[in-house]
């Protein structure tokens, strides 16, 4: 059954006739993965996949290739660098691990027999006492997403230690070819802002790392890396922050937000999805704590945010609320566990909470807050559970439409079409996959094509189907993006070649210039690819 609701605020037609933002050059033979997801806008989606189609991506072609040994869970997505000079060993195409053991690693990206890392190093000793299980291994090390700078080479990354004392925030930024430490860094992340919050300390609340989790990832913007932190599965005393720093000058003093100044949690956790950005502003959500943003007040928990950094803080330029906001915090179906998108070349900013509902807003009049109705958004309900998979969005789904898919903790994958008549926004559900999450972990998703080309769109899924049993083993599917009922291709075909070992709790699979990447929680990074060299080189369709 299609379901339609409409969006009443006029939005721009260029959202359907916008191109791809994707992080690095798409020239001289593929691209850089700089970024969670792709790109500052979060959209999930490589639109400059030339080798692997659904002509390819089957049984008879496609496998696991190879794999790379780490040390930690893999929470991070991998990021990726071409043509990357390393002293001493070379040009290579290079993936970038970093890990809950606080290691990160330069891998070879290509080639099976280079199995040693290019170059690793440790960031000092993880955090391990007062780890919820929010956390499985039972240690903190790197949680969120790190951010590269291809200009100045650059790996920014920001890992919890607990070296000497009590547990701390860490920012490094890392020479690309080396590993070494630059722009005065590491430098240990100290947060304060004036409030009379939980916590507070003579009218100032300060960021407690003993009992925060930087999950979002990383994002780099004109000049600056900025990062935020949410709660501990809800132990103790937490507050959401966002904290800017000088990307070439770690030591200079940082940009500061806080949620909740005057109040209590509002976490920025968003599933560990990154801070979406459409080149000026910066989009967020929090979760569940004090909310009186409507009263006039500085407390913005359960909402959307649209900021704008001001010198050494930021202004909440626009904001959205979910008119039901105390019932969804009773519930604890708070808010923002998805990620943030900004869809590129529109007015459209989403983000999706744990009543299994999408909220798409307009940017630039986001609705704000009223007891009786959700105003200039639009809700989806995805399912009928809990969503925290962050959507992806493909600028050429089923039909040619802007397409959206999303999942809940339990269901199958929906794609929704996206269409505009008369100024209004309606969402159509398009297709549905036959495979379904059974319960939390949730799944993560990837969208590859070549192009605009619809029939080279595959949808890259990562699950555990067998959690009601107590497994967490991951299952990594290639499902066709213009119907989502065809299966190319899952890692049980061939499960001794192709196991995924333990899901990677939130981190979607990375398709990059031939080769998936896809973490695990098992020591591992394994990569899929086609299996003859012969038929790596087709770009068919």
């Amino acid at each position: 059954m299609k379901r339609r609701l409409f969006f009443i605020s006029v939005i721009s037609l260029a959202v359907f006739l916008a191109g791809p933002v994707t992080a690095g050059s798409a020239q001289g033979g593929g691209i850089d993965v700089l970024t969670q997801r792709y790109n500052i806008a979060r959209t999930g989606a490589n639109n400059y996949e030339t080798i692997l189609n659904p002509s390819n991506v089957n049984a008879e072609q496609f496998g696991k290739l190879f794999t790379r040994t780490v040390v930690g869970d893999i929470y991070a997505q991998p990021l990726y660098v071409r043509n990357l000079e390393i002293p001493g060993k070379g040009k290579h195409n290079v993936v970038y691990v970093a890990t809950m053991h606080n290691m990160v690693y330069a891998f070879d990206a290509d080639d099976p027999a280079l199995s040693d890392p290019l170059w690793q190093v440790s960031l000092g000793t993880p955090v391990t006492q007062g780890i919820s299980e929010d956390v499985w291994g039972g240690e903190d090390g790197v949680l969120s997403t790190p951010t590269i700078d291809l200009i100045t080479q650059t790996l920014y990354l920001v890992s919890h230690n607990s070296d000497n004392g009590p547990a701390i925030h860490k920012l490094h930024a890392l020479d690309l070819k080396t590993g070494s430490e630059k722009f005065n860094g590491p430098v240990a992340i100290q947060l304060s802002v004036r409030g009379q919050g939980l916590g507070s300390k003579n009218g100032r609340l300060s960021l407690d790392s003993t009992n925060q989790l930087q999950r979002p990832a990383l994002l780099l913007l004109n000049g600056f890396v900025y990062m935020a932190w949410g709660g501990n599965h809800d132990n103790g005393i937490w507050h959401g922050w966002l904290a800017g720093y000088n990307a070439t000058n770690l030591k200079e003093p940082p940009r500061v937000f806080t949620s909740t100044p005057n109040g209590f949690f509002g976490g920025i956790w968003m599933s560990g999805g990154g801070i979406a950005s459409d080149g000026t502003f910066l989009y967020l959500a929090t979760g569940n704590g004090t909310f009186k943003a409507h009263q006039g007040g500085t407390e913005y928990s359960d909402s959307f945010l649209k900021l704008k950094p001001a010198g050494r803080s930021f202004t909440v330029v626009d904001w959205f609320t979910p008119y039901d906001e105390v019932d969804l915090d009773e519930q604890d179906f708070d808010f923002g566990s998805t990620g943030a998108i900004w869809i590129p070349g529109s007015n459209l900013v989403l983000v999706g909470g744990k009543d299994g509902k999408l909220y798409i807003a307009d940017r630039n009049k986001m609705g704000r807050f009223n007891p009786n109705e959700n105003r200039n958004v639009l809700v989806q309900a995805v399912g009928n559970d809990r969503m925290y998979t962050t959507p992806v969005y493909w600028n050429t789904g089923p039909g040619g439409k802007p397409t959206l898919y999303a999942w809940t903790v339990k269901g199958p994958i929906r794609a929704f079409a996206m269409e505009m008549a008369d100024q209004k926004l309606t969402l159509s559900l398009s297709s549905e996959s036959t495979i379904s999450t059974t319960g939390f972990p949730p799944g993560a998703l990837t969208v590859s094509s070549n192009g605009s080309i619809a029939d080279t769109g595959i949808l890259w899924a990562v699950y555990a189907p067998r959690v009601p049993d107590g497994k967490r083993d991951a299952v990594l599917y290639a499902l066709k993006a213009t119907d989502l009922s065809k299966v190319l291709w899952h890692s049980e075909m061939n499960t001794d070649r192709d196991a995924v070992g333990i899901i990677a709790k939130f981190n979607p699979p990375v398709v990059v210039n031939g080769k998936v990447y896809v973490a695990s929680f098992s020591n591992r990074l394994n990569v899929y690819g086609l299996l003859n060299t012969t038929a790596a080189t087709s770009s068919g369709g």
